[in-house]
This record gives structure tokens, C-alpha cells and sequence, in this order.
């Protein structure tokens, strides 16, 4: 793992929904990297919307912030996990990277 990737803090879910409960849709920002890492097929069926609404309308089951000062937000939704990593600033999310991933692939920190 690289360093800079490596979560450092644990961040409630009660915290992470304030910082996000005055964003609106138009305020996430879905960056040109943030599907790089989803499988091409997959990519077809997870559209931008679909991440906005996990972000604006479910609890995560995990946050995180990394070295490199990004959050990491772990959702479980029908039995899929899905990793997001966010740049959190005034009023703006970004997120940069999207990962489907297991459930045993969730750190335990």
C-alpha cells in the first residue's frame, strides 16, 4: 500500500454526515480519475448520478482519512461494497477514485 493512501484517522459517521449534509448535487464533483479503477463493464451501469445519490442519500458503514489528507468512505448497498476516495473542501466534494470492492478488503482500523 502506498503511504500516502494508508488511513491515519478513523472519522465517525455521524461527523462525515455533517460535513456533507449542506452539499448538493451540484457541489459533487465527479473527477475525470474517479472511475479509472472500476472494470469497463461496470463502468456502463455506474454512472455519475449513482454516485452522488450513495453519497447524498446513504450511511456509510466506514470513514476514513488518509496520509495524503483524502477521505476514504466505504457504503455497503445489496450486498456490494463500494470504496470512494473524496477530497473534502468548503462546500465542495470531489471525488477522486471509485472501487468496487469485497467485504474482506474493508481495513479494520
Amino acid at each position: 500500500m502506498v503511504e500516502g493512501h494508508k488511513i491515519n484517522k478513523k472519522v465517525s459517521i455521524k461527523e462525515f454526515i455533517e460535513i456533507i449534509k449542506s452539499i448538493s448535487k451540484e457541489d459533487l464533483d465527479v473527477t475525470d480519475h474517479a472511475l479509472f479503477r472500476i472494470m469497463q463493464k461496470d463502468r456502463e451501469s455506474f454512472k455519475e448520478y449513482i454516485i452522488k445519490e450513495l453519497i447524498l442519500n446513504e450511511n456509510p458503514i466506514l470513514v476514513g482519512i488518509q496520509n495524503n489528507g483524502l477521505y476514504t468512505v466505504y457504503y455497503k448497498k445489496d450486498k456490494e461494497i463500494t470504496k470512494l476516495i473524496i477530497e473534502v473542501k468548503f462546500n465542495k466534494l470531489n471525488i477522486v477514485t471509485v472501487y468496487k470492492i469485497r467485504e474482506e478488503q474493508i481495513p479494520k482500523i
